[in-house]
């Protein structure tokens, strides 16, 4: 018994207690300020930066340096100042995850060994690279390679359309490919969670890692944009319909809920993929 309350036990329970409740608040925040996709989102990189360190976790023995602790403390105490904030730019918010977790890690180890526990902050810093990402994203360009992409869909099953710049058009109906409709949010989801994978479950170690991750994280979205091209094809079907119950289906599938359902399929498509091309490389001796 003693042993349970022994000085390393103690402040290891205490630095997952509060590793945990800054994840909890982080997502908590993120759900009431913003949206329901970006509280996933935030899930996600934490449940994320927890796998890169679950290893780790058993043998963990937080000693860090007086300097550290109060470092870390400040940054923890900073990014909930911040988060308390009801309005504030979604950059900033993006950002918080990254600075709660340089600030456990101050509290875990000294900063001079920071560099061997870079891993969860690689995955933290996704979130803020997302951002980024989707303020770079074509959408104009997407939108219609996501139309082309239904109507060669369409053209696989026997069913004629047209298409007309991003706008898909039936016999009856079209469907105009624009905005969140592009796909670019769900492409830039694929891309943390291709992140992810390739962190948690490295394909390659050595040199090779990084062009490996970063080989994944290019790869990834195309499951995205298949996932949406599906989409698009099911809204397009469902406006040419008459009945008001399939209209219902149309307008959940075009909202942020929809859009999540293939977000899923996506990444459900994805996984098995990846532990697919993961087992080859095992078998063939790629380390």
């Amino acid at each position: 018994m003693p042993g349970c309350w022994s000085g390393d036990v103690w402040r290891r329970r205490c630095w997952l207690l509060v590793a945990g409740s800054v994840a909890l608040g982080s997502i908590a925040r993120a759900r009431l300020s913003h949206s329901q996709e970006m509280a996933l989102m935030v899930m996600l990189i934490w449940g994320g930066a927890l796998c890169c360190m679950e290893d780790q976790l058993p043998q963990l023995r937080p000693r860090p340096k007086p300097l550290g602790f109060l470092g870390g403390m400040a940054l923890l105490l900073l990014a909930q100042w911040r988060q308390e904030r009801l309005i504030q730019p979604q950059s900033v918010m993006l950002l918080l995850p990254l600075l709660q977790g340089i600030g456990l890690l101050l509290l875990l180890s000294p900063p001079r060994v920071l560099r061997l526990r870079l891993t969860p902050l690689l995955a933290l810093g996704l979130l803020p690279f997302q951002d980024v990402l989707a303020g770079l994203m074509p959408v104009p360009a997407l939108s219609q390679l996501t139309a082309r992409l239904v109507q060669a869909l369409f053209f696989t099953f026997g069913v004629d359309v047209a298409v007309e710049g991003a706008t898909v058009l039936l016999a009856s109906s079209g469907v105009q490919v624009a905005g969140t409709c592009s796909g670019s949010a769900m492409l830039t989801q694929l891309v943390v969670v291709g992140g992810i994978f390739a962190l948690v479950f490295p394909l390659t170690r050595g040199r090779w890692r990084v062009p490996a991750l970063l080989g994944v994280m290019a790869v990834a979205p195309l499951f995205a944009l298949l996932a949406n091209t599906l989409r698009i094809a099911l809204l397009a079907l469902l406006n040419a319909s008459s009945s008001a119950q399939w209209k219902w289906w149309f307008v959940f599938f075009h909202s942020g809920e929809g859009g999540l359902v293939f977000s899923l399929l996506a990444v459900m498509a994805f996984a098995p993929s990846y532990f697919a091309l993961q087992d080859w490389l095992l078998e063939r001796g790629v380390r």
